[in-house]
């Protein structure tokens, strides 16, 4: 495991001069020595003037990267919290021809405590380096709802594709069954006990996925949560029945080469009989299920710098585990679209979205075919092609939140509400993609108008708008899904040609604000009769 340790530009200086001097130089081990160095005084030297001037005092920057030992985290750059992996012997297998019981021992590694959600694969997609899951398998990718749940509809190459995305990787079978089920070989994450519906999601006592921290009874003997249940998982191996017979014990990487790749864990509709943890199973690395994700293992938590600023945290989250919502006084507003198709072949159709007056204006979403033709409030709209539209706003928060807190290393900011880096902790030098580094604040901030959503929180909590200028991470389990309608845009129809011998086919039923007999066509929503 590396660790980041400073050195000083002091004793640096104390180096170059016993170089230069000719003095032996012990080996560099990175660590400035507890004892005391004395430097021989060259002869003929003339005698300096004592100061009473102070020394400049250095600033002491905290370089040190996490602990590696059980129960240690760390949260890393893409919100999830890694939990500490010590290197050491456990037990793999368990009576299955493909899994013998064997003892395997393992380096230390880190790993993702969730599976890897919506919303942190949302953010990869944004960047273009992943491409979306399959939308038949994961048709609900986008929604606010289904953001914590894990990610599934991606192949082996989408999974890996996001772990290389956060310079990480799939974890080996080894490394997957080990955080699973601890040193000593645990039938189950949490125990040896039979499997129920309080410690994971299975056997459909759901019936689909659920947030990837809604079972924090079931949790593994290192604190990784949903390793049985909800979602199976891509692992790093190439499957092969018999690797396991005489596989390396020290560190198994898992076959070169075959034609399907291993797949660990369990889903929501997983039988009881097929959730311990030793049992294996395959699929060819090209398909993807609407039950199967993955997470990651990180070699080196410190690669990334953090970011200069984070969003604070209201509820639970890093730092604030102990600090619940106490009331959920929040207000949404009511949203509304009206489509009114103007004179039979006029090919025009108004577009008018209707929110409070008083109310954050909320995003509306029109094609290039709709030109604005009257400014909020209710802005309308005039649409010359078919089309869909929507128009989606923000809850606001009325008071009941708990004072707002910030991950470690962090200060809240009363002025922004944000949380501001304070200097300490981890400092790798990379950034992510759409971020650029700050060299002289050594943290990453968001590009402008890079259009990349950094608004990141952990797996559990949601980004929601406390107040028009200030958004935050709130609880997931409290925070309300932003209010969302959508509305197809159709053209008026032709004039004349529904009935014998002529005459008008516009039914008075379609026209929301009232219809024109005498000209065919819907009163427009402006009022003075077609337009």
């Amino acid at each position: 495991m590396h660790k980041l340790i400073g050195v000083s530009s002091l004793a640096l200086l104390i180096v170059l001069v016993l170089s230069a001097c000719g003095q032996a130089v012990a080996p560099d081990t990175g660590e400035i020595p507890a004892t005391e160095i004395l430097l021989n005084e060259p002869e003929n030297e003339v005698p300096v003037e004592p100061t009473t001037e102070a020394p400049a005092e250095l600033e002491v920057i905290d370089l040190a990267g996490p602990t590696m030992e059980v129960g240690s985290t760390y949260v890393y750059v893409d919100g999830s919290t890694l939990v500490a992996v010590p290197a050491g012997a456990f037990i793999m297998g368990r009576n299955s021809s493909d899994n013998p019981e064997h003892e395997v021992t393992l380096s230390d590694f880190w790993i993702y405590r969730t599976k890897v959600t919506n919303r942190q694969f949302q953010l990869c997609v944004n960047t273009g380096e992943c491409d979306p899951p399959d939308p038949e398998n994961n048709p609900d990718f986008l929604k606010f709802e289904n953001q914590n749940k894990p990610v599934t509809g991606v192949n082996w190459e989408q999974a890996q594709a996001y772990c290389s995305f956060v310079h990480s990787r799939l974890p080996t079978e080894a490394e997957w069954e080990k955080t699973a089920r601890g040193p000593e070989g645990n039938i189950y994450p949490w125990g040896d006990g039979a499997p129920a519906c309080d410690l994971l999601n299975f056997d459909l006592c759901v019936g689909q996925t659920t947030k990837v921290t809604d079972y924090p009874q079931g949790k593994s003997y290192y604190d990784a949560l949903d390793m049985a249940g909800n979602a199976y998982e891509w692992v790093a191996d190439w499957y092969d029945p018999f690797y396991y017979r005489s596989g390396p014990a020290q560190d198994p990487p898992g076959p070169e080469t075959g034609d399907k790749r291993s797949v660990r864990g369990t889903a929501y509709n997983s039988m009881p009989e097929r959730t311990p943890s030793a049992v294996r199973w395959s699929l060819e690395p090209a398909l993807n299920d609407r039950d199967l994700g993955f997470r990651c293992v990180v070699e080196d938590p410190t690669y990334f710098a953090p970011m200069c600023e984070q969003l604070a945290y209201y509820g639970t989250g890093p730092g604030s585990s102990t600090n619940p919502i106490q009331t959920k006084n929040y207000d949404c507003p009511n949203l509304d679209i009206i489509t009114a198709p103007q004179k039979c072949d006029s090919n025009s159709t108004y577009v008018t979205f209707k929110y409070p007056d008083n109310w954050s204006p909320p995003i509306a979403v029109v094609d290039g075919g709709c030109a604005l033709i009257s400014n909020p409030p209710n802005p309308v709209y005039d649409c010359n092609a078919p089309t869909t539209v929507s128009l989606s706003g923000v809850c606001q928060f009325t008071g009941g939140l708990s004072p707002a807190t910030c991950a470690s290393h962090y200060n809240y900011d009363s002025n922004t509400g944000t949380c501001v880096w304070d200097g300490t902790g981890a400092l790798g030098g990379e950034c992510l993609p759409g971020q650029t580094y700050d060299p002289v604040n050594q943290c990453c901030s968001a590009q402008p108008g890079s259009g990349n959503d950094y608004n990141l929180c952990d797996p559990g909590s949601s980004p929601v708008q406390i107040d028009p200028n200030t958004y935050a991470c709130l609880d997931g389990n409290v925070a309300p899904p932003p209010p969302l309608v959508t509305a197809a845009v159709s053209m008026p129809p032709a004039c004349g040609g529904g009935t014998e011998g002529g005459g008008c086919n516009v039914s008075p039923s379609s026209c929301r604000y009232g219809f024109d007999q005498d000209q065919c066509c819907c009163i427009s929503p402006t009022g003075g009769g077609c337009q």
